[in-house]
C-alpha cells in the first residue's frame, strides 16, 4: 500500500543503471573551508536541550547580500532537531558513542519524509501521517511525549498529514498536505489553525525575526507567529519548493521546475538563481555555510547536468559540481572540508531490495571523493554530524555510526522498520521515526 501510494505522487522512480563514481566538474576558485557552526547558549530560554544549531534568520529589513551571522530568535537554544538550524547545515554540537541502546520505544503513527523530530526543553514532538500516506485520517497529527520516558503527553490532530515541524521555544508550528498552518504552545494549547494555501504544504516553517517562512507548492509566504495571518506571500510563481533555508535575510529553495532561487524576507524581491537541468528536482533543504551553499537533487536515472552542487553566496559562482545516476531527496550536509550527500535509491516491486543508496563524501574544496559507502538501500534521511561522527539512518532502517573522516562504521543498530525521516540528535540521544510508526530514542553512550 505504502510503495502504492508514493508511487502514484511520483515518489518512487523506475529502476535504474549500477552507481557510477560521480563526475567532477570545477569551477570558480577554492572556498575556504569553514569549521562547523555550533549552536551557542540563549540565557533566555528556558530548560535548554543542547544540540540545536543557532538561526541565522535576519533582522527585518536587512535584506543585506552580506555573509554574517544573524543573532538568534529568543528561546531558539531551548530547540534541538534538523530544523532547529534554519540554515540546515547539519551539524549538531556535542558528541556521540558507540554503544547504542535503546532507551525507549512508542508506537504511535506512519512517521514519513518530513517527519523529523525535534526536542523542546524535556519533551519531544514528532508529525505523523496517521494511518495512511497521503490520505487524510483521524491519525493525521502531531505526538507530544517525554524526553525521558517515551511516555505520551499529548495528540495534537492536523486532520491531513502532519508535514514539516518546529518550534521557537514557546510555540510549535506545522504545515499539511491540505495547505494549512498549525501552531500551539509547547504546553499543547491551541494559537491558530488557518489556511494558507490550496495545495500542500511541505518544509518545517521557520521562525524569523520578519515572521514565520512557509512553503510549498507554488507558494514562499511569511506568517504573523502569533495569529497565523499571511503578513507576505514572497512568491506564487517557483514551483513545487518541498522545503527551504533561511541565511544572509533570505529564504533559498529548490523546486521541481529545475530552478533555484532566493526571496528576500523584507519582501523586497524575488531572483532565480540557476537552473541545473530540466528533469532537476530538489527535495532536500539547501545547506548554507558561510559563503557557501549546496543543493543536491535530480531524478533518480535522469540525465541532469548535476546532482550535488556547491556555489557562493556572494557572487553565486559556481565552485564545483557533480554528476550521479542517483539523485537525491535527502539534503546535502557540510562539515568542515567536507560535503555529503546521500543517494535516494528506491526499492524493488516487492520492497525488499533497493538499487543505489550509497553515502559520499566529497572534498568541499575540490568536489572530488573523499570516501563511499556504499548500496545501503536508499536514504531520504539526512545524514546527521556530530563532532567527528555521522549518524546516518537509510532506508533499511539501521542506525549507523561512521567516522567522519572516513567513512568506517563504528556501530550499528537495527530498528526492525524502514525510516525516512532524518533523525534528531540531542545530548547523545538519537530519535528517530519509522514508516511502521515507532519513534525510538537510542542513547549512544
Amino acid at each position: 500500500m505504502i510503495l502504492a501510494l508514493l508511487a502514484a505522487c511520483g515518489l518512487l522512480a523506475p529502476s535504474a543503471t549500477p552507481v557510477p563514481a560521480p563526475t567532477v566538474a570545477s569551477g570558480g576558485s577554492d572556498p575556504t573551508a569553514a569549521t562547523p557552526a555550533s549552536g551557542g547558549s540563549d540565557p533566555t530560554a528556558a530548560t535548554p536541550a543542547s544540540g540545536g544549531s543557532d538561526p541565522t534568520a535576519a533582522t527585518p529589513g536587512s535584506g543585506s547580500d552580506d555573509v554574517v551571522q544573524q543573532p538568534s530568535l529568543p528561546g531558539a537554544a531551548s530547540v534541538a532537531g534538523f530544523s532547529a538550524d534554519p540554515a540546515h547545515r547539519g551539524v549538531v554540537a556535542g558528541e556521540i558513542g558507540t554503544t547504542l541502546a535503546n532507551l525507549w520505544v512508542q508506537p504511535l503513527a506512519i512517521q514519513g519524509w518530513h517527519s523529523s523530530p525535534i526536542v523542546v526543553g524535556d519533551r519531544v514532538f514528532v508529525s505523523t501521517y496517521g494511518k495512511t500516506w497521503n490520505e487524510c485520517d483521524d491519525g493525521d497529527g502531531v505526538h507530544v511525549l517525554r524526553r525521558d520516558t517515551g511516555d505520551k503527553l499529548a495528540f495534537l490532530p492536523t486532520r491531513c498529514d502532519a508535514n514539516g515541524l518546529s518550534s521557537d521555544g514557546q510555540r510549535v508550528f506545522v504545515v499539511t498536505d491540505q495547505g494549512r498552518a498549525f501552531a500551539w504552545t509547547t504546553a499543547g494549547d491551541l494559537v491558530f489553525d488557518v489556511q494558507v494555501g490550496e495545495k500542500k504544504l511541505y518544509g518545517a516553517p521557520t521562525p524569523t525575526y520578519a515572521g514565520l517562512v512557509v512553503t510549498g507548492a507554488d507558494l514562499v509566504a511569511l506568517l504573523d507567529p502569533a495569529t497565523g495571518a499571511v503578513k507576505t506571500r514572497l512568491s506564487e510563481t517557483m514551483g513545487k519548493v518541498r522545503n527551504h533555508s533561511v541565511a544572509h535575510g533570505k529564504v533559498w529553495f529548490g523546486s521541481d521546475s529545475g530552478r533555484v532561487g532566493w526571496c528576500r524576507l523584507d519582501g523586497q524581491g524575488c531572483e532565480e538563481r540557476f537552473i541545473t537541468g530540466d528533469r532537476f528536482d530538489n527535495y532536500g533543504a539547501i545547506a548554507l555555510d558561510g559563503d557557501q551553499y549546496a543543493i543536491a537533487g535530480g531524478y533518480d536515472g535522469s540525465a541532469v547536468q548535476e546532482q550535488l552542487a556547491l556555489h557562493r553566496v556572494s557572487d553565486d559562482g559556481r565552485i564545483w559540481g557533480v554528476s550521479h545516476a542517483v539523485g537525491a531527496k535527502a539534503a546535502p550536509v557540510i562539515a568542515g572540508d567536507l560535503v555529503l550527500f546521500a543517494e535516494s535509491g528506491e526499492p524493488d516491486a516487492d520492497g525488499t531490495q533497493a538499487w543505489g543508496g550509497s553515502l559520499w563524501a566529497l572534498d568541499r574544496k575540490t568536489g572530488e571523493e573523499r570516501w563511499v559507502v556504499r548500496e545501503h538501500g536508499g536514504s531520504w534521511s539526512t545524514p546527521v554530524v556530530v563532532g567527528d561522527r555521522i549518524v546516518w539512518v537509510p532506508h533499511d532502517g539501521t542506525v549507523r555510526i561512521l567516522a567522519l573522516g572516513t567513512g568506517e562504521e563504528l556501530a550499528s543498530h537495527a530498528l526492525g522498520d524502514r525510516v525516512f525521516a532524518t533523525p534528531a540528535v540531542v545530548d547523545g540521544v538519537i530519535y528517530v521515526g519509522t514508516d511502521g510508526g515507532e519513534l525510538h530514542a537510542i542513547s549512544t553512550r
